[in-house]
């Protein structure tokens, strides 16, 4: 996934979580506990909560995450718009692949809509929005 294009929906805190344990990381602590806050232990003790981060994001991630936030009350942005910007760039990407493979674009949008779980209707709208930083035809 290309992150840049997703920088700018992105939380201020977002994007320091990043800067501590990466963007994968993030990516799967936000599916794990994004819209809630939560109590960022010092690791002293293996509790449920431990048990919970390191679950989501793995002990590496988990203990930079802990070194940085231990002691604190962490908010966990949903993400919502950029999470969602992301799914639709490589939806775009993989019907064009699809496309390019020798499928219509309606039958790759029907291979593709189950697997990204939108309508054929929704895909079309994002079909129809022009990638970003791309200059559109004058006429």
């Amino acid at each position: 996934m290309n992150l840049q294009s997703a920088q700018h929906l992105l939380p201020e805190s977002m994007t320091d979580i990043i800067e501590v344990i990466g963007f994968t990381a993030a990516v799967d602590l936000v599916k794990a506990l994004g819209g809630r806050t939560f109590a960022i232990g010092r690791g002293i003790e293996k509790t449920a909560r431990l048990t919970m981060l390191q679950d989501a994001i793995g002990e590496d991630a988990a203990a930079r995450l802990m070194e940085i936030y231990g002691g604190e009350d962490l908010y966990i942005p949903k993400c919502e718009a950029a999470l969602y910007h992301l799914r639709n760039e490589k939806f775009k990407q993989e019907v064009l692949e699809l496309v390019e493979a020798g499928d219509s674009k309606t039958m790759a949008i029907l291979k593709l809509c189950g697997k990204y779980n939108i309508s054929d209707r929704r895909a079309w709208e994002i079909l129809k929005n022009p990638p970003p930083n791309r200059q559109r035809p004058l006429i």
